[in-house]
């Protein structure tokens, strides 16, 4: 692994204070609420310490509130 130099690094940065073992990433929700439900489903079987959303959540499908509202409740 290849360290960063100083210069990329933001020295305000906050380390968390428990770093996730298993992290699970979703993205391009797009309003499609129970294809997001089911992935959720999959990611709490998978046992997952922390849901990062990367965004898109809204765009294209019928429920972008609801998306939203549960991207709130269930993403860190």
């Amino acid at each position: 692994m290849t360290l960063h130099s100083q210069r990329t690094v933001i020295s305000k940065v906050r380390k968390p204070e428990k770093t996730p073992g298993r992290l699970a990433l979703v993205s391009d929700v797009h309003g499609n609420l129970p294809a997001f439900k089911a992935v959720l489903e999959d990611i709490r079987k998978e046992e997952a310490d922390e849901i990062w959303c990367l965004g898109d959540l809204v765009g294209y499908g019928a429920q972008p509130e609801e998306c939203v509202e549960l991207a709130r409740e269930e993403c860190t």
